[in-house]
């Protein structure tokens, strides 16, 4: 395991495993891990657009006045977890070392909003960035980021993008979630990972596609509701 890495995990306390815990508990562990104060020059605002669903909630990170590259944020969680809170400090790292707008994206969660909610707020809110940004501060280049299931919904939103648009600059996948089979290599050689477990991944695919865990005999139905999700 890289050093820091390891450092950083030896610094949380004891996790339960995530597939253990109620949605709601697993909900409150997330955000009282990764919710800290971040010091930061950033110029953040936070409002409201139209999503499919609603109020789509917003928040925006600008690190300088000058204009700037807009990059939609997508956080992970599992589709399950996550806040605009608890993902500020990656919002922070990502505007100021790269030098862009950031717009963090609090998309709708499942089990409650199973897919494709939040694929269509992904949407909502990049097809609103290329047309509003500037008004924060955007100088009309557009890009999409994601971290874990927040990566596999900044996939899936630039597929479509591709088909229907708008124009993406770029996207930034950051180790993202994209299948739902969890019968690689990798996926059994760290089956039993600190934070993170197959088990884990499991429980979050199934809260997502609001279907059985990936080890069921519907992974095969289960992936084809995921690549179709990336290709609409």
């Amino acid at each position: 395991m890289d050093p820091e890495l390891e450092a950083a995990l030896s610094a949380l306390p004891d996790i339960p495993p995530w597939h253990a815990l109620s949605v709601e508990s697993a909900r409150r562990l997330e955000d009282e891990l990764f919710s800290t104060d971040v010091d930061h020059d950033c110029t953040v605002r936070e409002f409201a657009v139209d999503g499919p669903g609603g109020d789509l909630p917003l928040r925006s990170y600008r690190p300088a006045d000058d204009p700037l590259p807009t990059v939609v944020f997508l956080h992970g969680g599992g589709w399950t977890l996550g806040t605009l809170d608890s993902a500020e400090s990656i919002c922070v790292e990502l505007a100021e070392r790269v030098g862009c707008l950031v717009l963090s994206v609090d998309y709708r969660l499942a089990p409650e909003h199973p897919f494709p909610a939040a694929v269509g707020d992904a949407q909502a809110a990049v097809e609103w960035a290329a047309e509003h940004a500037g008004s924060l501060g955007g100088d009309g280049t557009v890009a999409v980021a994601g971290t874990s299931a927040g990566g596999g919904l900044a996939a899936a939103t630039a597929l479509r993008a591709r088909g229907a648009g708008p124009d993406l600059a770029a996207q930034l996948l950051l180790y993202p979630m994209l299948d739902p089979g969890l019968d690689t290599d990798s996926c059994r050689e760290h089956a039993d990972a600190p934070l993170l477990t197959r088990a884990d991944l499991a429980w979050f695919w199934a809260q997502y596609t609001d279907s059985p865990t990936p080890a069921s005999p519907s992974t095969t139905t289960m992936r084809h509701r995921c690549v179709t999700a990336f290709a609409r």
